[in-house]
């Protein structure tokens, strides 16, 4: 009996936490890699001189037909981020804007609570943020968001 109740009592949990995520998946957007390749493609950003900034970005590679970042594509052969020491050695904001490429798309996952003023780059202006948000249990755990900035000119 003390079994079964506890059983329940998980139970229950469990259904109110499926139950929220399935209602923040309806109401929310999960990431917003899928907004952001759209935005590239049909604004010709993805044929442009484009870096990214974090790992996170390569989710948007599986709406492109091409890896388009020009600082990351000779160490990533696929849709997928290689964990390579030459990698991440163009991953720092001094780096990122070597070239002086005309966008950045940056990733950013963050915890809650996020600051809601993207990070500066100098000689660039933010011009898109693409927001996503990460579920856990019965509330927001963490954004899924990308912030595309242009170069100034």
């Amino acid at each position: 009996m003390l079994t079964t109740g506890a059983l329940t009592c998980v139970a229950i949990v469990q259904v109110y936490w499926s139950a929220m995520a399935s209602w923040h998946d309806w109401e929310f957007p999960y990431s917003g890699s899928r907004e952001a390749a759209q935005y590239l493609r049909e604004h010709g950003i993805d044929k442009q001189r484009i870096h990214a900034f974090k790992f996170a970005t390569c989710a948007v590679l599986i709406g492109l037909d091409h890896n388009p970042f020009t600082n990351i594509a000779p160490y990533m052969p696929g849709s997928f981020w290689v964990w390579t020491k030459e990698i991440f050695a163009g991953q720092n904001p001094k780096a990122l804007v070597q070239g002086n490429p005309d966008w950045i798309l940056a990733g950013a996952q963050l915890r809650p609570p996020v600051d809601v003023v993207p990070p500066p780059l100098p000689g660039y202006a933010l011009d898109h943020v693409f927001s996503g948000r990460i579920i856990w249990k019965d509330g927001f755990y963490r954004t899924d968001s990308y912030y595309l900035y242009k170069r100034v000119r």
